[in-house]
């Protein structure tokens, strides 16, 4: 772990720490871009006393500010995207971002009746609900996305469709929408744990489109996990927090689940590793900080682990966890979770490759290509 990787966790741990003299800040900065965390960075810093260069100070803030237009931009759609699901009464909740970034979970009202409540009631709530997990600006989504079930795939496609998403992408390049072709649709759909991208075409600047990713599978299987799948959205609960009459999402300990579950995916598939997906340390900040600040206790999940048989997925993340913030003591639970069989592999569907890592995260995590740390293991 290089010196400035080392400054960086710190200050994201709250250690009081002094920036050493000589630290590459071109690093740093390409880092916490990459990685999406330097508004909660910059927050830190700005806590904790810790003095910058002026120059990267400015930057940050700028990161701050963009990302903070960035998800006030994204709540008038998310707002939208809520209340015409509520209307045909379909059965969803939202995850990662969308949520941290709008609620803190201390709140919530088990109803499907939110925008139905008196506005004061609304506020009342908004007032009880406290600031959200991250401040303003300092957690930035590139999509929203949304768990569903199997069978609603249909009516919340048609909803989204009716609100001028496609099924497509955003072609950066031309700075327009492509539609995928209906082949490609259904194939992913088949294959994969969630649909191809809806996408909307926006006249804002710097946010030129809107992109929904519909989750199916709590797994990169389509039929992964049913029946955990369908318990936790029907323990669903609406927050209250900066959307109006609240953001329907999974229970804390369901939503620090699907957190473990979406990490353990990226890092276990070779197309994520490709991507540097497997890496991206803004998710691991948001399990980090969901233990750090007590929405969980790690010895309560230990039935529901077992009951859904995520060993491996929670034991190799929270190690990882471990890895870089070091004032995480996985050790006093490492017992309770660990797998009976093998070791973590990486895996790439289409072909049946196998590959296993040669370095710890600690290590590869400073690398832009990690490839190079994977080892192909042929079975015998």
């Amino acid at each position: 772990m290089n010196r400035e990787l080392n400054f960086v966790l710190e200050v994201l741990q709250d250690k009081p720490s002094i920036p050493e003299k000589g630290l590459d800040w071109y690093w740093i900065l390409g880092f916490l871009e990459l990685n999406k965390i330097g508004g909660y960075f910059f927050h830190k810093t700005k806590e904790s006393g810790i003095k910058i260069p002026q120059s990267a100070e400015r930057k940050l803030s700028q990161i701050l500010k963009m990302q903070s237009e960035r998800n006030r931009f994204m709540r008038k759609y998310i707002q939208d995207i809520s209340d015409e699901l509520r209307y045909e009464k379909l059965r969803f909740a939202f995850l990662k971002g969308s949520v941290l970034s709008n609620t803190n979970f201390r709140f919530s009202e088990k109803s499907f009746s939110c925008m139905a409540l008196p506005e004061e009631t609304k506020q009342t709530y908004r007032r009880q609900a406290g600031e959200p997990f991250y401040g303003e600006g300092e957690r930035v989504s590139n999509d929203i996305d949304l768990l569903v079930e199997q069978k609603d795939i249909s009516a919340i496609s048609e909803v989204l469709k009716n609100m001028g998403f496609v099924q497509g992408y955003y072609d950066f390049r031309e700075s327009k929408i492509v539609a995928l072709p209906r082949a490609e649709i259904l194939s992913r759909r088949m294959n994969r744990g969630e649909t191809a991208p809806f996408v909307v075409a926006t006249d804002h600047p710097s946010v030129p489109f809107i992109e929904v990713d519909i989750n199916f599978s709590l797994d990169y299987l389509p039929n992964s996990h049913e029946d955990m799948l369908h318990a936790v959205l029907k323990d669903s609960l609406c927050y209250a927090g900066n959307i109006s009459g609240g953001i329907r999402s999974l229970r804390a300990d369901d939503f620090f689940l699907h957190l473990i579950m979406h990490q353990y995916k990226e890092s276990v598939l070779y197309s994520m590793v490709q991507r540097s997906k497997d890496t991206e340390l803004y998710k691991l900040l948001d399990i980090y900080l969901f233990i750090k600040r007590g929405y969980i206790e790690l010895s309560d999940l230990h039935n529901k682990v077992k009951k859904y048989g995520l060993e491996r997925p929670i034991y190799s993340v929270m190690r990882s966890i471990s890895e870089l913030f070091t004032d995480f003591h996985f050790s006093d639970y490492a017992s309770m979770f660990q797998p009976k069989d093998g070791e973590d592999e990486v895996v790439d569907p289409p072909t049946g490759r196998k590959f296993v890592w040669e370095k710890p995260l600690s290590e590869r995590i400073n690398f832009f290509d990690k490839e190079c740390f994977l080892r192909e293991v042929k079975d015998e």
